[in-house]
């Protein structure tokens, strides 16, 4: 068994919250003559995975790291399907993928056409990015919140703390203080009253890993 390695890196395109360019490496592997493999070898060491060199290394020694063996997993598993000529996909129905939007503050990104558009395209949630512009895509955010019924998916990419994120969902009407005010501003019909009433479907919430929040508009 041979097997071949290149480096890589994923630069951030900001810089936030000291995050550095993270290292992986992709793997070739002959398993015997003409039977080759391909895999991706990427760990997360904050979520606790040892550095790259770690993993690289134990493929030298044959003594692999769990991220290692599974990747190597999956390289065989490449090398299956390719001796067959199939695709790995054949016969697989893949989720349709979220429609990104990278620039809500923009007001060109966005318009009640578009997701109209969108919609008809069979789309059904609207990925978010936001942390930039805080206050510029938070208002747009709720223009649009109610002109779709496309689900909404926030993604703050790590940028806010979960203390950050809490003030952020806590503040969407600065007009009104305590829930009380809010919930009966929303039974009255304000957009921003509204969108706060939208922690009722709050899905998921994560500060320090990347704050993400799924929520949909209020059907009446």
């Amino acid at each position: 068994m041979k097997v071949w390695i290149h480096r890589y890196e994923l630069v951030p395109k900001e810089e936030f919250k000291g995050l550095s360019p993270r290292a992986g490496a992709l793997l070739k592997v002959e398993w015997a003559s003409q039977q080759i493999g391909y895999s991706d070898l990427h760990p997360w060491p904050e979520f606790g995975e040892p550095p790259l060199d770690e993993h690289l290394s134990s493929l030298a020694s044959v003594q692999f790291t769990k991220l290692a063996a599974r990747s190597m997993e999956f390289n065989y598993t490449d090398r299956e399907f390719r001796l067959r000529k199939k695709s790995a996909f054949a016969g697989v129905i893949l989720p349709r993928s979220h429609k990104l939007v990278c620039d809500l503050s923009s007001s060109s990104s966005l318009s009640a056409q578009l997701l109209n558009d969108w919609q008809a395209q069979g789309y059904s949630h609207l990925k978010v990015k936001m942390g930039g512009d805080l206050k510029a895509e938070t208002e747009a955010l709720v223009q649009f919140a109610y002109s779709t019924t496309l689900l909404w998916r926030i993604d703050f990419n790590g940028k806010l703390s979960a203390a950050e994120f809490a003030g952020w969902w806590n503040g969407l009407d600065p007009r009104d203080q305590g829930p009380r005010r809010l919930r009966r501003r929303s039974h009255r019909g304000s957009g921003v009253g509204n969108f706060r009433a939208l922690g009722r479907r709050l899905v998921q919430a994560e500060g320090r890993q990347g704050s993400r929040a799924q929520a949909g508009p209020r059907r009446s």
